[in-house]
């Protein structure tokens, strides 16, 4: 059985894997630690990166 903490450790995860590929593809010129900096708070929100 797997713990609640650690399915919601691998959806955390991915959505900041996904959040990350979505703002690099968004604007590549971008500087890397740009787009780390951005993704925590936008891995928290409910809504697209792009639309905020």
């Amino acid at each position: 059985m797997t713990s609640p903490w650690a399915s919601r450790l691998a959806t955390a995860a991915a959505r900041r894997v996904a959040v990350t590929a979505a703002v690099a593809a968004a604007d590549p010129s971008l500087p890397a630690d740009v787009i780390t900096a951005a993704v925590p708070v936008c891995a928290r929100t409910t809504t697209s990166p792009t639309s905020a």
